[in-house]
């Protein structure tokens, strides 16, 4: 299965936003979050990553960098990471191996993990 199909189902599924690669998940309290997902090949295995952008990684201290580094042991999926000049979430799946619950799972995982940390880090919804 095609990596936009499979988000289109997942992002039908859930009444989530779909554009191209990309989905917007709403949360009940106004609050939204872009979920970014794109197919790359590992060593000769389709994966599809999604990440979500939290906020600039310039506008935190070396003590949050170590702190946010050090919950990355703690989540149930996913992690942080820099990507660019971002804070991100991020998750990677094995394209065969990513039926519908599993990335409407890590979808809602990302989403409401990555705004968690732009509300309570930033104070903002920008992303």
């Amino acid at each position: 299965m095609e990596h936009i199909k499979l988000i289109g189902e997942v992002c039908m599924r859930q009444d989530w936003q779909q554009e191209g690669p990309d989905i917007t998940v709403t949360f009940g309290d106004g609050r939204k979050q872009l979920v970014h997902s794109e197919l790359y090949v590992f060593e000769g295995e389709e994966m599809i990553r999604l990440y979500s952008r939290v906020g600039p990684l310039n506008k935190l201290s070396e003590t949050q960098l170590s702190a946010l580094l050090g919950r990355n042991f703690s989540l149930a999926f996913g992690a942080l990471a820099s990507f660019g000049e971002d804070l991100v979430m991020t998750e990677t799946l094995m394209m065969r191996a990513s039926a519908h619950d599993q990335v409407a799972y890590a979808v809602r995982f990302l989403a409401e993990t990555a705004d968690g940390y732009e509300k309570q880090i930033y104070g903002t919804d920008q992303y």
